[in-house]
C-alpha cells in the first residue's frame, strides 16, 4: 500500500511539473572570447564571437549588451550616483578607474557564408553599463544570431567586486554580457549600487592569455593549456620549514620557464552557466580537495597559508556534500573556492572568491552557486530567492552541525566569570531581535522591493526578512514537507530562471496546501506578528488527568500559525498548533501529570515582536560591563546594574547601583539610578523612561524623568518625534515637545556654589537660584551628514509665563549652527550660536554664559553637578553658550548673546595607530557679543591652540581635550591679553 501511494504521489509531483513547465523557455547564448591581460598597463583587450539564439515566441529587432565595468568609469555612472546617496563614495579617478570600449562591433544571422568577423559593422548606443544595438534584420523564433566584438578593457582597482589590488586580478561583471530577454521582455538595467545581476545560460569558451608564472582560476574546467595549480600545490604534509624550502624551489623552476616564454594560453570551458569569472596572481598556492569524485580546487595567497591551509579544503567538502543532500546533486564537473581581494566574498558558477576561509563565508558563497548560479532568479529585481535562500541555508547548516553556539572558533571558550561579564546570544535569536527592531521601525519595507528601490532596507530584506522567510515557511509545512520541496525546487527548475510564483507554486504542488497568504502577507506587505497568551485554566478532571485550556489573542495584523507548549511536571512536553486567523482561539490539552508551564511559540518561529506576553517571560540581571553591551534576550526584560561611586563637598562620599532596563533594547527604556550621600546620609533617586508611541515605529516617542538628588529636584513629560527619510541615513529631523520642571530642595543652595580660579584665587558663585521654574519647551534638531561634510542646525524656545506652578515668568530663545568641512581628524568647524530671554524673571542656571554651558546643563554631568565633585585646581570646559572658553575664568552670565567659533584641526599621529590611539592639533577662535550683568554691550574674543587625545578600549573611543587659549581680548584685572592659560574636556569643543 505505501508503495502504491509514494508511486502515484511521484507521478502526480511529476505531472504537475510537467504542466508548470510547458510553457516555459529561455534563451541561449554561446560566449567564443578571446582576451589578453597586461598586468603593467591593468587591462585587458580582446574579441568575442557571441551565438544568441532565440528560443522565445517573439520577433526581435534589437540586442542589448551589459558593459559592467563602465560603472568605473566616473563619478557620473549610476553606480556611483547611487552609492553618494548612500554615503558609500566610490572616488573615482583616472588612476583607479575602469571601462569598457568597444572597439568593433559587428551583427550577422547565423548560417551566411562569412565568418562574423566579416560581418556588416553594426550600429550601436551606450547609455553608461548598458549597450543598445538595433538587429539588421529581425530575428524570428529559432533563429540565431552572431554579435563580433572587439574590446579593449582598463581593470579598475577594487573598488567593488572586481579590480585588481598589487598583483592580483579579479576579472569580475568584465565581459560584453547579453542581456536577458524572458517572458517580461528585455532587462537592459544598469548596474546598481544595491542589487547584483540575471544573465542568459550557455556555453563559455575563454581562451585566456597571461604572464606566463601568474596561476590562473575560472568558471568552467581547462581545456587546453596549464592553469598552473600543480606548480604551486601545497605538500600538507610538511612543517613550515620544509614547506618554504618546497616553495622556494618551485618559484625557482616556474622562473626558468619563464624565461623560455613570457606569456601563456590557457583555455575554459563552461556549459550550463549564465556567468564567467576567472582571478589570477602570481602569489597563489594550490590544495586540492573531492567529494564524490567531483574536485574542489582551493587557490590562496601565499601570505595566507596558516589560516587557508587544509581548512578549506575540507570545509568546501563539508559543504558540497551538505548541497548535494539538502537539495540535489552538484551537477558541475569542478568547484573552486579562491581568495578574493573584494571584503567578504563574491559568487560565481563554479567559483566563489572569499576574503577569508570562514566555514559560515564558504557555505554561503557556494550555496550561491545553487541560489542565482543554478536556480536563475532575476537578483536586482528579487534578491530574496537568492539572498535570503542561501542566507537561510547557511543558518540551517550551522544549526545541523554545530547547534546554536555558532561555528567551532568563532566564539571563545567562556569561564563561568566569562559568561557572567560578557554573555553570548544564540544566532538565530539575534537574527530574530534584529528583525524585530527593523520591522517595527517605521522604515519596513515589502521583501518584494526591487534592490536598487530600497530606502536603506535592501540588506535587511534581502538577507535577514528574506532567510527568515524560508524558517517560516519550513515552520508551516514541517520538515519532512520541505525537504521534499527543496528537492523537488532544483529537479524542477535547475538551469532555468526562477521567481516567486515558480518557487510558490513547488511550494503548493508539495504540500498541498495555499500558500497565497503567506507569500502575500510577507513578500508584499509590512505586517508585525504578535500573539498573546491570553489566559490559561487548569482542572483537574480525574484522578490522573488534568485538562488545559489556553486561550491566545492576536494582537497585530501578521498572521501565522502558532504553536502551543504545556510541560507538565513530569518534564513531558505537548505540542499543539492554532491558525493564528482570528482574533482569539482557544486550544484544550489534557495530560496526566499537573501542567506546570505554557509557551506560546516555544522555538521562536513565527517572528513575534513581543515574547514577553508568551509565557515564558523573565527579568534577567546583568552586569552592565562594556563587554555586556551588545547582549540582547528575546524572551526577557533586560537590566544591567553597575555601581555608580563619586564624591562632592557636601555628602562626601557617595554610593550607587545604577539600573538600566530594556526588552530588546528598543521597548520600555527605564534607566534608575539609587545613591547615598555617607557624610550627609540623603538619598538620590533619577529615573528615566521611554518607549514607542505608535504601535510599530519608532519614530515617535514619550519620554519621561523625574530626579531628586544632590539638592535639585528635575522634571519632565513629553514626546520625542524622529524622522529620516532612510533609517540610518540623513538628514535627520528630530521635534521634541515637553513640560518641563526644576527647582532647588531643602538645604540646595549647599550644592550649588561652584568654586573656579580666576585670577590666581578661588572664587565662589551662585549658580542656582530658588524657586520652581515649570516651562514648555519646543526644540527641533536637523542633521546632515555627507563626505567630506556634516552639519546640524538647533532651533528651541521654552516660557515659564502663564505656566501654573512656575515662580519664574521668561520666554527663552536659542539657535545653533554647526558646520564641519573635512573628515577624521581633519576638519575645518563653524559654529553660529544666538539666544536671547524676554521677561524680567528668569534663573540664573537657565541664563547663557559667555564660556560654555549653564548650571542646568552641567546637572546632566555627574561630575560638574555640584560644589567638590570636580576640582576647582582643573579647569574643565562643557561646550555651550557662547563657548568663549578663554573665559572660563570669568563666569559671565547674560541674558542675551551673539557667537561665532571657528576650529581647525588636523592629525598629528602615524596611521599606524589611528584605530587605536589618535592625537589631534587644533588651532581656534571665538568672539562674541553680549550684554553684560552692568546692562553694556559688549564683544568679546578669544584664541589659542588645543589638542585631543582619543584612544579605543571597550569597543569605543575616550577623549580627552586640552585648550590653551593664549590670547582674551577682555582679560582679568591685571592680567595681559596673552598669557598662558589652560582647560580640560571630555567632550568635543561643540
Amino acid at each position: 500500500m505505501k508503495r502504491s501511494v509514494l508511486f502515484f504521489s511521484f507521478i502526480f509531483l511529476f505531472a504537475l511539473s510537467g504542466f508548470a513547465n510547458e510553457n516555459y523557455w529561455q534563451q541561449f547564448v554561446h560566449y567564443q572570447f578571446k582576451v589578453k591581460l597586461d598586468v603593467k598597463d591593468h587591462s585587458l583587450s580582446g574579441e568575442a564571437i557571441i551565438t544568441y539564439r532565440n528560443n522565445s515566441p517573439d520577433t526581435l529587432d534589437r540586442v542589448y549588451l551589459h558593459l559592467y565595468p563602465n560603472a568605473f568609469k566616473n563619478e557620473n555612472s549610476t553606480m556611483a550616483k547611487e552609492s553618494k546617496k548612500f554615503l558609500r563614495p566610490m572616488r573615482i579617478n583616472s588612476r583607479n578607474n575602469g571601462y569598457l570600449d568597444i572597439l568593433e562591433f559587428r551583427i550577422m544571422r547565423k548560417g551566411t557564408n562569412l565568418p562574423p568577423e566579416q560581418a556588416p559593422i553594426a550600429a550601436y548606443r551606450v547609455d553608461d553599463t548598458i549597450l543598445e544595438s538595433p538587429l539588421p534584420e529581425k530575428l524570428l523564433p529559432g533563429q540565431e544570431v552572431q554579435l563580433y566584438l572587439r574590446f579593449y578593457e582598463k581593470i579598475s582597482a577594487i573598488i567593488n567586486r572586481g579590480g585588481w589590488r598589487g598583483k592580483q586580478f579579479d576579472l569580475t561583471q568584465w565581459y560584453p554580457k547579453l542581456v536577458v530577454y524572458d517572458e517580461k521582455g528585455w532587462h537592459p538595467d544598469q548596474y546598481h549600487n544595491q542589487g547584483e545581476f540575471y544573465g542568459e545560460f550557455g556555453t563559455f569558451d575563454v581562451e585566456i592569455t597571461l604572464p606566463y608564472n601568474y596561476i590562473v582560476a575560472a568558471t568552467g574546467v581547462p581545456v587546453q593549456g596549464d592553469p598552473g595549480w600543480e606548480w604551486v600545490k601545497v605538500d600538507t604534509s610538511l612543517n613550515d620549514e620544509e614547506w618554504q624550502q618546497a616553495y622556494e624551489e618551485q618559484i625557482k623552476q616556474i622562473k626558468l620557464k619563464a624565461l623560455e616564454a613570457k606569456e601563456r594560453t590557457v583555455v575554459f570551458h563552461a556549459e550550463k552557466v549564465h556567468d564567467f569569472a576567472w582571478l589570477t596572481s602570481p602569489n597563489f598556492l594550490y590544495e586540492r580537495g573531492e567529494w564524490n569524485s567531483i574536485p574542489i580546487h582551493v587557490l590562496y595567497d601565499k601570505r595566507a597559508r596558516k589560516s587557508w591551509s587544509k581548512k578549506v579544503t575540507r570545509r568546501g567538502e563539508s559543504v558540497l556534500k551538505w548541497l548535494s543532500e539538502k537539495f540535489g546533486l552538484y551537477p558541475y564537473p569542478q568547484l573552486t573556492i579562491a581568495h578574493g581581494l573584494l571584503g567578504g566574498g563574491m559568487e560565481y558558477p563554479m567559483i566563489v572568491m572569499d576574503s577569508g576561509p570562514g566555514e559560515g563565508l564558504i557555505c554561503h558563497e557556494v550555496g550561491h552557486i545553487y541560489f542565482y548560479g543554478m536556480l536563475a532568479n532575476n537578483e536586482l529585481d528579487e534578491a530574496w530567492l537568492d539572498e535570503g535562500f542561501t542566507t537561510f541555508q547557511e543558518g540551517w547548516y550551522q544549526q545541523t552541525h554545530y547547534g546554536s553556539a555558532g561555528y567551532p572558533g568563532y566564539s571563545h571558550p567562556k569561564s563561568k566569570l566569562q559568561k557572567w561579564l560578557n554573555p553570548s546570544t544564540p544566532g538565530h535569536e539575534r537574527k530574530m531581535m534584529r528583525l524585530v527592531d527593523y520591522t517595527t521601525s517605521g522604515y519596513n519595507e515589502p521583501l518584494s522591493l526591487p534592490a536598487h528601490k530600497y530606502l536603506g532596507g535592501y540588506r535587511m530584506n534581502a538577507y535577514t526578512k528574506g532567510s527568515t522567510f524560508y524558517e517560516m515557511l519550513k515552520y508551516i509545512v514541517g520538515d519532512s514537507v520541505w525537504d521534499r520541496i527543496a528537492h523537488e525546487y532544483f529537479d524542477r527548475w535547475k538551469f532555468k530562471h526562477v521567481n516567486e510564483q515558480r518557487f510558490k507554486q513547488v511550494c503548493e504542488d508539495v504540500s498541498g496546501m495555499d500558500l497565497d497568504w503567506f507569500f502575500d502577507e510577507w513578500m508584499h506587505k509590512t505586517v508585525n506578528v504578535d500573539y498573546k497568551l491570553a489566559g490559561v485554566k487548569k482542572v483537574r478532571v480525574a484522578d490522573s488527568l488534568w485538562k488545559t485550556t489556553v486561550k491566545i489573542a492576536r494582537k497585530d495584523e501578521g498572521i501565522m500559525p502558532v504553536e502551543v507548549l504545556v510541560v507538565t511536571s513530569k518534564n513531558n512536553e505537548i505540542r499543539q498548533r492554532w491558525d493564528g486567523k482570528a482574533k482569539y482561539g482557544i486550544l484544550e490539552f489534557t495530560t496526566k501529570a499537573k501542567p506546570k508551564k505554557v509557551v506560546l511559540d516555544p522555538d521562536d518561529m513565527i517572528l513575534d515582536k513581543n515574547r514577553l506576553n508568551n509565557g515564558d517571560f523573565s527579568v534577567k540581571f546583568i552586569p552592565d560591563t562594556p563587554y555586556s553591551q551588545f547582549y540582547r534576550s528575546r524572551n526577557s526584560y533586560l537590566i544591567r546594574y553597575r555601581p555608580h561611586v563619586w564624591y562632592n563637598d557636601v555628602d562626601g562620599l557617595w554610593l550607587g547601583m545604577g539600573f538600566n532596563g530594556s526588552y530588546m533594547n528598543r521597548f520600555k527604556n527605564a534607566k534608575l539610578i539609587l545613591s547615598l550621600g555617607l557624610r550627609s546620609r540623603k538619598l538620590g533617586v533619577d529615573f528615566n523612561f521611554s518607549h514607542p508611541l505608535l504601535k510599530n515605529s519608532e519614530k515617535l516617542k514619550w519620554q519621561l524623568r523625574a530626579a531628586a538628588r544632590e539638592g535639585r529636584a528635575i522634571g519632565k513629560i513629553g514626546l520625542k518625534f524622529s524622522w529620516s527619510r532612510m533609517r540610518n541615513f540623513p538628514p535627520f529631523h528630530s521635534f521634541d515637545i515637553a513640560f518641563n520642571s526644576a527647582q532647588l530642595l531643602k538645604d540646595g543652595g549647599k550644592y550649588v556654589i561652584e568654586e573656579y580660579r580666576s585670577g590666581g584665587e578661588t572664587k565662589k558663585f551662585i549658580a542656582w537660584e530658588n524657586g520652581r521654574n515649570n516651562n514648555v519647551s519646543i526644540s527641533y534638531i536637523f542633521s546632515q551628514f555627507k563626505p567630506g561634510w556634516s552639519g546640524d542646525a538647533l532651533i528651541q524656545f521654552e516660557t515659564s509665563e502663564k505656566i501654573p506652578g512656575s515662580e519664574f515668568s521668561y520666554s527663552r530663545l536659542q539657535s545653533q549652527l554647526d558646520y564641519r568641512l573635512g573628515s577624521g581628524g581633519r576638519y575645518l568647524a563653524v559654529r553660529l550660536f544666538g539666544g536671547r530671554f524676554w521677561g524680567d524673571n528668569f534663573p540664573m542656571q537657565k541664563m547663557f554664559f559667555a564660556d560654555g554651558a549653564n548650571p542646568q546643563q552641567k546637572f546632566e554631568k555627574y561630575y560638574l553637578r555640584s560644589r567638590g565633585s570636580f576640582s576647582e585646581l582643573i579647569p574643565y570646559h562643557l561646550p555651550g553658550g557662547g563657548n568663549l572658553r578663554g573665559y572660563l575664568d570669568q563666569r559671565i552670565a547674560t541674558d542675551r548673546i551673539a557667537a561665532v567659533n571657528v576650529e581647525a584641526s588636523t592629525i598629528r599621529l602615524s596611521p599606524f595607530f589611528r584605530r587605536k590611539f589618535m592625537v589631534n592639533i587644533s588651532v581656534f577662535a571665538d568672539a562674541g557679543y553680549l550684554r553684560n550683568e552692568k546692562g553694556d554691550r559688549t564683544t568679546l574674543t578669544d584664541a589659542g591652540i588645543g589638542s585631543q587625545w582619543r584612544f579605543r578600549a571597550f569597543y569605543r573611543f575616550f577623549l580627552l581635550r586640552i585648550d590653551f587659549p593664549i590670547y582674551v581680548s577682555d582679560p582679568l584685572p591685571g592680567e595681559q591679553s596673552v598669557r598662558f592659560r589652560w582647560l580640560v574636556s571630555f567632550q568635543q569643543a561643540w
